[in-house]
């Protein structure tokens, strides 16, 4: 059996039992309004949580894990691994990355410690997390997972709309084509996740509501193998779009949930995202 152990962060929006059966250890994010931190963890993935967070005047932030996290974690692990494979949030969107290659740097060569930035966020990047753990139990070498994830990634997406140019960059995303502009929760532009960064996604379709064009998105993939749904539960239109992807995809399972804060941050209370891999 391998002895490769797999780490992310929590903004894989991963489930507990999910993290617990498939031996993943997360590192924990931390969220910071105001003066009030929390660690993040499922428990923040509820509408109570995003109205109290979006109802604050400050602007929240994400304290992505330190450093001193993961050379912890990665200690701990060393004994009873023979590899530990790191995969984590975009390095364009926080610096979670950031911090594990530095403590893999710290660590030196005592352990085989491998760090991949995924290039997504959310259920984007717990789908790969998943991926490379089942490849583990199945006793993948860690060459062998690096190169599954290598084929997994160009094949993942994150198509999403936030509810305002501003809370994007007060998240310190700069999308180019956005500075400067104004929207409404309806005709704001689809914004892409795509090699690790957040663009302006150009579509053939001018018209139509936001939820429309990301439904219109999910409709154009020929071999679909995963989709779901991503909204903080409190005032997106994830009804209207269960509906549009019914009709668009009849015979597609459309996955739901809230997502984490570190994603949440950026799509705002009224923001949507759907993420897709193909086969």
């Amino acid at each position: 059996m391998s002895r490769v152990r797999i780490v992310t962060d929590s903004a894989a929006d991963l489930c507990r039992a999910t993290a617990e059966e498939l031996g993943i250890t997360v590192v924990p994010a931390r969220i910071q309004v105001g003066d009030r931190i929390w660690v993040d963890g499922p428990d923040l993935r509820t509408p109570v949580f995003y109205r109290r967070l979006f109802a604050a005047t400050s602007t929240p932030k994400v304290l992505p894990p330190t450093s001193e996290q993961f050379v912890d974690t990665y200690t701990k692990l060393a004994a009873k691994s023979d590899t530990i494979l790191s995969i984590h949030t975009s390095g364009a969107l926080d610096g979670t990355v950031q911090a594990a290659r530095y403590a893999r740097g710290y660590l030196g060569r005592r352990y085989d410690v491998r760090v991949v930035d995924s290039q997504f966020a959310s259920v984007a990047l717990g789908m790969l997390v998943t991926e490379a753990a089942k490849a583990a139990q199945e006793g993948a070498a860690a060459s062998e997972i690096e190169r599954l994830l290598r084929g997994l990634i160009p094949h993942t997406y994150c198509a999403f709309y936030a509810d305002s140019p501003e809370r994007l960059e007060r998240a310190g995303v700069m999308v180019e084509g956005c500075i400067g502009r104004k929207w409404d929760a309806q005709q704001c532009p689809l914004l892409l996740l795509e090699d690790g960064s957040v663009t302006l996604m150009q579509r053939r379709r001018r018209k139509g509501t936001a939820v429309e064009r990301l439904a219109e998105f999910a409709g154009e993939f020929v071999r679909l193998r995963h989709l779901t749904m991503l909204h903080t539960g409190v005032e997106g239109q994830p009804d209207t779009l269960r509906e549009l992807l019914k009709d668009i995809l009849p015979k597609q399972t459309v996955q739901e949930q809230i997502c984490g804060p570190s994603f949440g941050r950026l799509v705002g209370p009224a923001g949507m995202a759907l993420v897709a891999a193909e086969l």
